[in-house]
């Protein structure tokens, strides 16, 4: 008696371990972008992103000089160089 109700009890969970999967997304829910045209609608509704313009060197070593946890200045990395200023005489250019 006990082997027939585990025989029905493992063929039940069999039968349910046998069905699709379901999978769910990172915040544990059903995905809904199933049709492509869809997701290219969404995503050619969505703005352009805003990006902060990157500080210069002399910005980034003055917040470094002021606060001990500031990034140091790399140029090209997280700041940008002083852009160059033409002199008034014309001199080497």
């Amino acid at each position: 008696m006990i082997a027939l109700r585990s025989l029905a009890s493992v063929i039940f969970y069999a039968g349910l371990a046998g069905g699709p999967a379901q999978a769910l997304n990172w915040e544990g829910h059903d995905d809904w972008f199933l049709n492509p045209a869809l997701i290219e609608a969404f995503t050619r509704s969505l703005p352009p992103p805003l990006a902060a313009p990157m500080p210069t060197c002399a910005e980034r070593e003055a917040a470094a000089r002021a606060n001990a946890y500031e990034q140091i200045p790399i140029a090209g990395l997280n700041c940008r160089k002083a852009p160059r200023v033409p002199r008034e005489s014309g001199a080497g250019y």
